[in-house]
């Protein structure tokens, strides 16, 4: 299943110009996704931003807020309001856009109900599967389809062009682990590229076949919440250091690259 994400992307008056560079250099970077622009003229109307866009939003499945160290008191509001609403139900996940803001202040954003965050460096395949794995927890496969999540970590994780074929079926939610009803034992055999499953597969090459899958796109998303920080990274995942350390060395996976700063 080929699956295209649409995105909005809340344009504030004050930094319109740096909103559309990002989308500029983004888009065409970005495997199967779409980034839709919204604009939004009334900076005097923080607090009920959010609220009057929530039925516009819920045609998207992630909205994205572009927050900048001068626009940050003005986003904080925002949540702030989006909170408050009386009988608005508000569904789009919000995905925050940081540039030059700290990480004290993305705490505080995240604590006022942004559900996640990445950063204006963070390069196209960084980007996507992000925006996959906050749709996983935030329940929207639930409205999407089953085949989304890893399918789409896979693509992410590869060149722009190439295509990965990841199992269905399986899925991060917060704290537990779920399997879909499109399982991938059940799944016909079908001639494909390498890495497909075979119509001679034994059960136990299909099942080191779909951990090793999984356990690369756990440790992508793991290492990327982290920011390369193996302690961190352990704490989240409640492994030991040198457990992850032999589980990244068996995928060949470093920690480097995902070590941002997000200091100011």
């Amino acid at each position: 299943m080929t699956y295209t994400l649409d995105c909005a992307v809340l344009s504030l008056p004050a930094q319109a110009l740096s909103t559309q560079r990002w989308l500029a250099h983004m888009q065409p970077a970005l495997v199967r996704t779409r980034l839709h622009r919204l604009d939004w003229s009334s900076m005097d109307d923080a607090a009920g931003m959010l609220p009057a866009l929530a039925m516009v939003l819920r045609r998207y499945d992630i909205c994205v807020l572009p927050i900048e160290r001068n626009s940050l008191a003005w986003f904080r509001t925002a949540l702030a309001g989006a909170a408050q609403g009386q009988g608005i139900r508000f569904d789009t996940p919000l995905l925050g856009l940081m540039h030059q803001v700290c990480a004290v202040a993305v705490r505080d954003l995240v604590h006022l109900g942004l559900d996640d965050y990445l950063y204006r460096q963070d390069d196209a395949d960084v980007v996507r599967a992000r925006m996959l794995t906050l749709m996983a927890r935030h329940g929207r496969q639930r409205l999407k389809g089953p085949d989304i999540v890893l399918d789409g970590l896979a693509d992410a994780m590869l060149p722009a062009g190439r295509t990965a074929h990841y199992p269905t079926g399986i899925m991060e939610l917060p704290g537990r682990y779920a399997v879909s009803d499109a399982r991938p034992w059940q799944r016909q055999a079908s001639p494909g590229p390498a890495g497909r499953a075979s119509g001679d597969e034994s059960f136990k090459q299909a099942k080191r076949r779909v951990t090793d899958r999984f356990e690369q796109a756990y440790l992508h998303d793991l290492l990327h919440r982290a920011r390369g920080n193996i302690t961190h990274a352990s704490r989240i995942a409640r492994k030991h250091r040198r457990s992850l350390w032999a589980l990244m060395s068996k995928h060949q996976i470093r920690a480097e690259p995902y070590r941002v700063d997000i200091t100011p």
